[in-house]
């Protein structure tokens, strides 16, 4: 028996490695798919894809846990946004499942998406930067 540790893979790792290497989504936003938006002038649309909580699927061993993430979609336009969250969740639901160089997804499952306008993100006409959030549980192993 092995006394190395087996970490669990990192799904912001994962996902957002996943989303600049998509083409539909490279379309649209390049590769502007951060983890933490960059300080400094933005450059629109773009994506921004967090961790905001995880529930472990196994604990003894701790081989896989399901990461709820939010997905972010920022617009030049509201319907930029649209366009680019409906993509986002096409290509996650039908290929991110399987193996990634940073570890494996087996489960893909979307919670919900909002239109919220970004207030601290202001717009060219100076109102809220149109946004598309949405929830999705990525089970994650290595």
């Amino acid at each position: 028996m092995s006394d190395a540790l087996v970490l669990l893979p990192d799904a912001e790792v994962i996902v957002s490695s996943f989303l600049r290497a998509t083409p539909e989504v490279a379309a649209i936003v390049g590769s502007r798919v951060y983890t933490a938006l960059p300080a400094g002038d933005l450059t629109f649309p773009l994506l921004r894809v967090s961790r905001i909580g995880s529930l472990p699927i196994a604990s003894r061993p701790l081989w896989a846990e399901a990461v709820d993430l939010q997905v972010e979609a920022y617009g030049g336009p509201k319907a930029v946004a649209r366009t680019l969250l409906d993509t986002v969740r096409a290509a996650m639901a039908q290929r991110l499942r399987g193996r990634h160089p940073a570890g494996a997804v087996a489960a893909v499952a979307f919670r919900g998406a909002s239109y919220v306008p970004d207030a601290d993100v202001p717009s060219d006409t100076g109102r809220p930067r149109p946004r598309y959030v949405a929830t999705v549980a990525v089970t994650v192993h290595p």
